[in-house]
């Protein structure tokens, strides 16, 4: 059986529990779209980790991060969401 890669280190499978399959906790579009809409930008890392805690209290135990490459990801900030948070990204 594989493994799945979370930014905390790799779990089985079995591990990976309730999971939402699309989503995005952080992220900076690329111009124009970073300045014509807000609402794109996810640069926020507490209001982001508050939404993690949120779903974790849910019942979410996984989620899978989607952000492009070209969206300035922030792979320090998730790993950060997701220990804080106790909820697998």
């Amino acid at each position: 059986m594989g493994i799945i890669r979370t930014v905390t280190g790799d779990i089985e499978p079995d591990a990976l529990g309730v999971c939402l399959p699309h989503e995005h906790l952080l992220g900076i579009p690329p111009e124009p779209y970073n300045t014509s809409d807000s609402d794109l930008v996810l640069d926020d890392v507490e209001a982001s980790l508050q939404e993690a805690k949120d779903l974790r209290g849910s019942g979410v135990d996984s989620l899978v991060e989607m952000t492009p490459i070209d969206y300035q990801r922030n792979p320090t900030g998730l790993r950060y969401i997701s220990e804080k948070s106790r909820l697998q990204i």
